[in-house]
């Protein structure tokens, strides 16, 4: 794969996974706390919670990695 692909596909898995999270966290409360949760269970929406941070984690890390790679 040539170079400047891996950089656009790097660079647009890092902005994206940071845009994604930033949406999500402040525009689309409700669907990390699914109704009838909202003081039932911290524990399953502090590991939902958690869970997409690792995802969006582990994207921004590929796309990293993506862009150093030579």
């Amino acid at each position: 794969m040539d170079n400047n692909v891996k950089r656009t596909i790097g660079t647009t898995l890092v902005v994206g996974s940071i845009l994604c999270l930033i949406v999500i966290y402040t525009f689309l409360d409700d669907i990390l706390i699914p109704s009838g949760y909202d003081l039932a269970i911290d524990g399953y929406v502090l590991s939902k919670n958690l869970l997409l941070f690792l995802i969006f984690i582990m994207i921004s890390k590929l796309g990293y990695m993506l862009l150093k790679s030579k």
